[in-house]
């Protein structure tokens, strides 16, 4: 605290003040961390088809969930959870921002027809899992995809073809619905 106190040039009981607690400071720590990270991804959400849109989006997600830092920041984001703190919940971190965006995606595209439902907010989650946690998996864990923008661009294309045949307003104008889906083994080349 002494350290983090003349780094900001306040004083220690400032920071109690403020924060509570050395855990409480953490929080905040990684809360604005978090914040600062994902703006970028607002950013790419820039104009163009749905498909486009969503394609951009998940990109920047799964680049920027396989930064170390990132990693990183998870972990402690799991520690602080496994705390059992009362005000702190992990999902405000590490989905809810990431799927909100998607749902704003998907809702300004569809519009307010879809409602907000229970069915919705699982085709968000849904979505979200298949287009960043799956292959953030298959690159950390599974390591049967290479880490490369090739790669990552062939997956998420084929993930939003097959997307496309359960949300028709992620196909691209000039592909069939009945396009074939790409196999696997051209899907892993670097």
């Amino acid at each position: 605290m002494d350290t983090i106190a003349a780094a900001a040039r306040v004083s220690k009981r400032t920071l109690y003040s403020r924060y509570g607690s050395k855990l409480g400071l953490l929080i905040e720590a990684v809360k604005h961390s978090h914040d600062n990270r994902w703006k970028p991804i607002v950013a790419a959400s820039a104009p163009g088809s749905p498909r486009e849109r969503l394609m951009r989006t998940a990109r920047k997600m799964l680049d920027l969930s396989l930064m170390p830092e990132i990693i990183g920041l998870e972990d402690l984001v799991f520690w602080l959870r496994d705390q059992d703190i009362e005000c702190f919940d992990a999902a405000d971190l590490l989905v809810n921002p990431w799927t909100s965006m998607i749902h704003a995606l998907l809702r300004k595209a569809l519009g307010p027809e879809m409602g907000d439902s229970a069915e919705f907010d699982f085709l968000t989650s849904f979505i979200f899992d298949a287009l960043v946690m799956i292959p953030r998996q298959r690159i950390l864990v599974r390591k049967d995809m290479p880490d490369t923008p090739k790669a990552k661009t062939e997956y998420l294309e084929q993930a939003l073809d097959i997307l496309a045949k359960i949300v028709p307003v992620l196909r691209q104008a000039d592909i069939p619905t009945d396009r074939p889906v790409r196999s696997r083994s051209k899907q892993t080349a670097c």
